[in-house]
């Protein structure tokens, strides 16, 4: 579930919603992501204390690579998944020194911090190969398949404000 953080700071709202969902879903298997559009200057110990409200939530940060902080974030929302941004990854992909990046910093989350990584918008299998020999943990995209109907319904839905 992609969400803004400063929706989950106010508990009363986030609260109901992220308890129905980790139900339905199961214990520690509800993943927050964090969206790219979050703001750099939020208050110190905010993630902190998103942590303490919600715990049991996986916590991941998306669109790695596509924010002017992002480096910010990573190191203060300690993430339990970075998900890397598509054009980050076709461009690492690209370059002989983006797969060196690219080869490190899966190294570096996974291996010694013990974080995942997932690639975004993977849609050959050449991709993924490729991925994997690197060293990247996990992939998604249009390779293993698309979005389905209900989940476009459901989001025109969300935006419109509409219901049922």
């Amino acid at each position: 579930m992609n969400v803004n953080p400063t929706t989950l700071n106010r508990p009363a709202e986030a609260g109901p919603l992220l308890e129905a969902l980790a139900a339905l879903v199961g214990p520690g298997r509800l993943v927050v992501e964090i969206s790219e559009h979050v703001p750099a200057d939020l208050p110190d110990g905010f993630w902190g204390r998103l942590r303490g409200l919600y715990p049991g939530v996986i916590w991941a940060q998306d669109d790695y690579g596509r924010g002017e902080a992002d480096v910010l974030r990573l190191v203060s929302l300690d993430p339990d998944w970075v998900k890397l941004d598509r054009a980050l990854v076709l461009a690492a992909l690209a370059a002989p020194a983006g797969r060196e990046w690219l080869a490190w910093f899966a190294d570096w989350l996974q291996n010694r911090h013990g974080r995942h990584l997932i690639a975004e918008g993977v849609e050959e299998a050449s991709q993924a190969e490729a991925l994997a020999a690197l060293g990247v943990g996990a992939a998604q995209g249009y390779l293993w398949g698309r979005p389905c109907a209900c989940l476009r319904q459901a989001r025109a839905a969300a935006d419109t404000g509409a219901a049922g």
